[in-house]
């Protein structure tokens, strides 16, 4: 009996119905499969087309060699709107995988718009600028094989885990320099961020661009997650260091110290998660909980005026740290997914007594 294979097409007609075709042998040795013809021109397939099959878990995905035709261009009006919002316009199209953004006036572009604009197409990893009276462009120029989502994981994560502790130290110097270059590399992860969120996108609009980065669609799923858990430990380490322009002094030598070593251990949570160590993590989670009740509890009787601020300190480790079990969640998850899908046997204690 010869194999069934289901087909999934990223198509390009109006038709989402997935259809199914069984595979023939063609030679004694070459695998062929017939698509209807009626199907192939809803499709807009046409001869000496080409056609790539990506291995998706349990199913085949057919991909046309590029989804759509030409540039995919986003455009922007500028009138009546704040720059805040046409900054927020501009690195949504980024996401989303737009590989032309287009910011335009009925007029000419106001000079502050401008330069607000060139500032944040200046933020957006692979983009380029050009500028007409009454439209500035930008352009993707990214070199794929030059990059990659799963190197951009580790600079994020250096990135988060460096700013933790800078940020537990400027408050225990209470260092306002060094807190300043904390919320400085915050805007670097952000961009980070916004590049691995790109790339998922443009995998989801294309199948071939996951190609370029050499990932499968699970990866950069994956990636996104483990990103957007990392770029909120970096906002977190924003927000202690913040804390340092806000106290009126630095804290007690004692009381500094602490800060340091729950911001250290929060960020061992963090990295036994990433190195998918779901024991050790819960286990230094559990730990860090513990300390953390004793010292909230040592602020909520202190009488300093800055014990406010402390608590914020505290409350962001807090939260840290539990960034980290979300990770350990995704990491499990993603472990457990791989063994369903590749008939690895889950063991489960079917002992009555437990």
């Amino acid at each position: 009996m010869p194999k069934v294979a289901t087909v999934e097409p990223l198509m390009r007609g109006d038709s989402s119905d997935p259809i199914e075709r069984k595979v023939q042998i063609a030679g004694g040795s070459t695998f062929t499969l017939s698509l209807p013809r009626e199907w192939g021109v809803s499709q807009n397939l046409g001869k000496g087309d080409s056609l790539y099959l990506y291995p998706e878990r349990d199913r085949l995905v057919v991909a046309p060699s590029t989804l759509e035709e030409g540039v995919r261009a986003a455009q922007i009006e500028t009138a009546d709107r704040a720059d805040d919002i046409v900054q927020r316009h501009i690195k949504s199209a980024y996401i989303e995988g737009y590989n032309e953004i287009r910011v335009r006036s009925d007029g000419a572009v106001g000079d502050e718009t401008r330069r607000s604009v060139v500032r944040t197409a200046g933020s957006l990893i692979g983009m380029g600028v050009g500028e007409t009276a009454d439209e500035i462009v930008i352009r993707d120029h990214l070199d794929t094989g030059a990059v990659s989502l799963e190197q951009s994981i580790v600079q994020i994560r250096q990135l988060a885990l460096g700013m933790q502790n800078d940020a537990a130290e400027s408050v225990r110097m209470n260092d306002e320099m060094l807190a300043q270059r904390v919320s400085e590399r915050d805007d670097h992860v952000d961009r980070l961020f916004a590049f691995v969120a790109r790339g998922l996108h443009c995998g989801l609009n294309d199948m071939n661009e996951l190609t370029e980065f050499n990932v499968d669609g699970k990866a950069a799923l994956y990636y996104y997650k483990i990103a957007r858990e990392l770029e909120q430990i970096a906002d977190k380490a924003e927000r202690i260091a913040g804390v340092t322009e806000t106290q009126s002094a630095a804290p007690d030598e004692g009381l500094g110290t602490e800060f340091k070593d729950l911001v250290s251990e929060a960020c061992t949570v963090v990295e036994r998660a990433l190195k998918n160590d779901s024991s050790g993590a819960s286990s230094a989670y559990n730990d860090l909980m513990r300390r953390i009740d004793v010292v909230e509890a040592e602020l909520a009787d202190c009488s300093d005026p800055d014990a406010y601020w402390y608590a914020t300190v505290v409350e962001n480790t807090r939260r840290t740290a539990q960034l980290g079990l979300n990770i350990v969640n995704m990491t499990v998850e993603s472990s457990v997914n791989d063994m369903l899908y590749s008939g690895t046997q889950i063991e489960t204690d079917t002992d009555s007594s437990n």
